[in-house]
């Protein structure tokens, strides 16, 4: 969460971490130079609350298309010390990255 919680703000005005868990808040994500990516849903769950791992973890549901899903994509999965690499489908939280996103890091 401490590694979305910079980019995304609520509509509300709430920083992620004062939000309900497991409740969607809406909201705009901005890329580290401040430009907007999208506007969107947020969901939180708390440690021990998500689905698969039991960890803390934060969604993100944003509009669809191809390019701009890959944009966001992009954006976020560039690993930092403060922003790690996102967990992509199948790959749990392994620092791995597929194949066809290997240009992108």
């Amino acid at each position: 969460m401490q590694a979305v919680e910079p980019y995304f703000k609520s509509v509300s005005g709430k920083l992620l971490s004062a939000q309900e868990p497991r409740y969607l808040a809406h909201g705009s994500l901005y890329d580290r130079a401040g430009h907007l990516l999208d506007e969107l849903l947020c969901v939180r769950f708390a440690a021990g609350q998500s689905f698969s791992t039991g960890e803390a973890v934060v969604e993100l549901q944003a509009h669809g298309g191809t390019f701009h899903l890959q944009s966001i994509q992009k954006a976020l999965s560039k690993p930092t010390a403060s922003w790690p690499l996102c967990a992509w489908p199948g790959l749990g939280n392994s620092p791995s990255v597929p194949s066809s996103m290997e240009s992108w890091t």
